[in-house]
């Protein structure tokens, strides 16, 4: 066998990783890793693999040293709703037994209260929240076992915080609330939850007119 044939399985790569091969399955398929599908069976390159791993180091670095560079900022103070979401996607994640907090799960925190100003933009745009969820949950299912470690953001779910602090920049609020985070949910290619909106009919440009008209609302309903 010549040596560039060094393709490995989905089992071989999660126990060199030490992660569930369900994590594998679930990267591969969201195009996080690098890998080829034949029928069924889904194949990796060792050598790529060790390059996207080089890559992906690189990568995630460079945004560890953003995020604590942006912590300085004011936009880096989200609202309480927008904490408690995220602390609430934490949740939906371990209810499913999953080890990771994804789009998805972030998308499920928002439209479980409906008094946030994300799931009332998505109610303006007459998408039904409890649909959304059910939705979400055909998608993604649940986890073979309890989690008992340890969870975090992928790196769809952390573009998504991302893209929520400049987008409130973008708009000059000074606040990260609840429907920059819907935004960012939106605007996040290939993640479930902008897969699951746009079935829904939710763009980014329709949402975004109907969170900007939230905020007016409220200004206006605050003056004396």
């Amino acid at each position: 066998m010549p040596d560039q044939f060094d393709f490995k399985d989905p089992e071989w790569v999660a126990e060199q990783l030490n992660i569930d091969k369900n994590s594998v399955y679930r990267y591969l398929n969201e195009g996080l890793l690098p890998g080829m599908q034949l029928g069924r069976k889904w194949l990796i390159s060792e050598s790529s693999l060790v390059e996207f791993l080089k890559s992906e180091e690189r990568r995630q670095t460079s945004e560890r040293r953003a995020a604590a560079a942006a912590t300085t900022t004011p936009l880096a103070f989200m609202t309480e709703r927008a904490r408690a979401v995220l602390e609430s996607a934490r949740d939906e994640a371990l209810k499913r037994q999953h080890n990771y907090i994804g789009t998805e799960h972030q998308l499920l925190a928002i439209v479980a209260d409906a008094e946030n100003a994300g799931a009332r933009a998505l109610l303006r745009l007459n998408v039904d929240l409890a649909s959304v969820a059910q939705a979400i949950n055909t998608i993604i299912g649940n986890g073979p076992e309890p989690i008992e470690m340890e969870i975090g953001l992928t790196p769809r779910a952390q573009h998504v915080v991302e893209f929520a602090m400049m987008e409130a920049g973008r708009l000059t609020h000074t606040w990260v609330g609840c429907e920059h985070l819907l935004l960012g949910l939106i605007a996040e290619p290939g993640a479930i939850s902008s897969g699951v909106l746009e079935k829904f009919g939710v763009t980014l440009d329709a949402a975004r007119e109907q969170v900007l008209a939230i905020i007016k609302e409220h200004k206006a309903a605050k003056k004396p």
